[in-house]
């Protein structure tokens, strides 16, 4: 039997939909504590929020703003993120109707992680890939006897082709709790986002508030220093034995097997690395490290405008999906 489709129509989010928007999502404890860090732009940038005649949430899409660097333009854009239809509202067309109303609202939208059966319905909306994301991982020791094979390949790869680069004479590792200083940090994302066709702008303001500010977790920065100022600059994140490699603000091509190398004698005791990228540097510097494909994360972007949608450059922490994942992971611990 057939039913009618829920009657829901889009309304103005108010502070009030929060608790049950949370509660639609799996009611996590961690989520409420991360609601209004990252929603902090709620009050310009607003949701989609579905409301039955109730006025009950139906259907809910969150976004978090970006500036983002197309061939060296900046445009405003958002990432998707927190997409969830109620229950008894599922299979009913109003997820449908959700990204209807977000494609209404904004021009260029961005998504990173999502399903097989969410790549389908946004390729009939006009969504498009972006970039092939792949996430390479390392382990530090075995821990089961399947994963010998996996050390053995490891080894086979850095012998083969193990760094051999080194820092430069009046160059210098810096290894640090905060960022560099906003002088330094946004004169360095002002030289180096040229040289990506897409990208999303991390300057100053973006990273301390997508880092520093996050209420739940610790990253750690490292800097590749000179005598003309700040050169890279690489965020991670460890967590019980896990070291991923988050974000990365630097040149596109040089200096990755130098900061690679740093990043695994500091944390040589970990038992897993991990790092999620679209860009072709950093994958070849993992490979020639040992790392080794893990699996891919789908990308899709929506524009009204851009022609073209691939060549993004990618790390983790540029959607949600590690915010959220660091913060169960400290929930927890």
């Amino acid at each position: 039997m057939l039913y009618p489709p829920p009657e829901v129509r889009q309304g103005d989010y108010s502070p009030g939909y929060e608790q049950r928007v949370i509660s639609l999502l799996g009611d996590h404890d961690f989520k409420r504590v991360l609601w209004p860090w990252q929603f902090q732009h709620i009050e310009t940038v607003q949701p989609v929020v579905l409301l039955d005649k109730d006025r009950q949430v139906k259907g809910f899409n969150g976004v978090m703003p970006v500036t983002v660097s197309i061939d060296g333009q900046h445009f405003p854009a958002v990432w998707s993120c927190d997409f969830v239809v109620a229950g008894d509202c599922r299979g009913q067309g109003v997820g449908k109707q959700v990204k209807l109303a977000l494609q209404a609202d904004f021009p260029r939208l961005m998504s990173l992680g999502i399903s097989d059966s969410a790549v389908r319905v946004l390729s009939r909306m006009g969504w498009k890939p972006g970039a092939r994301v792949i996430t390479m991982r390392r382990l530090g020791s075995q821990r089961r006897w399947r994963d010998a094979p996996l050390l053995l390949a490891q080894a086979i790869l850095t012998r083969l082709f193990g760094c051999s680069r080194q820092v430069g004479d009046g160059d210098a590792l810096v290894w640090s709790q905060q960022l560099p200083m906003q002088a330094d940090v946004d004169d360095l994302s002002v030289r180096v986002t040229p040289e990506y066709s897409r990208t999303v702008v991390r300057d100053y303001a973006y990273l301390s508030w997508r880092y520093e500010g996050h209420p739940l977790a610790r990253y750690q920065y490292l800097s590749l220093q000179s005598e003309n100022g700040l050169q890279a600059l690489v965020v991670v994140r460890e967590s019980l034995g896990h070291l991923r490699i988050v974000d990365y603000l630097g040149p596109a091509a040089g200096v990755h097997e130098i900061l690679l190398q740093a990043i695994l004698k500091r944390y040589q005791g970990s038992r897993l690395f991990t790092c999620t990228t679209s860009d072709k540097n950093w994958l070849k510097a993992l490979w020639r490290a040992g790392y080794l494909p893990q699996g891919r994360q789908r990308f899709y972007v929506y524009s009204e405008t851009d022609g073209e949608s691939e060549g993004w450059f990618l790390m983790a922490g540029d959607s949600d999906g590690e915010l959220l994942q660091a913060a169960r992971g400290a929930h927890r611990s």
